[in-house]
């Protein structure tokens, strides 16, 4: 009787602790995807942040202005050739 009773508490214990083991592998595997993820999104962030500070200097913002719209400086004079 002892040896049943000591089975079926080892049965109780056991599978409760195998559920456990397998849910503990899986969030282990969700939080090594989650850091992973992390770590893109924060390379990508700095990578645009570097773009960022590259495309605000004040010589990058000029050249856009004289290359895509035409501006000028106010003491500058324009030539225009003839068509």
């Amino acid at each position: 009787m002892v040896v049943i009773v000591t089975i079926i508490l080892l049965v109780a214990i056991t599978i409760p602790a195998v559920r456990n083991y397998q849910m503990n592998l899986k969030l282990q595997m969700e939080r090594a995807a989650y850091e992973a993820s992390l770590e893109a999104a924060k390379q990508k962030a700095e990578e645009l942040k570097a773009r960022a500070d590259a495309v605000l200097t004040d010589e990058q913002i000029i050249a856009i202005a004289r290359a895509r719209f035409g501006l000028v400086f106010p003491d500058e004079i324009i030539f225009k050739p003839k068509k």
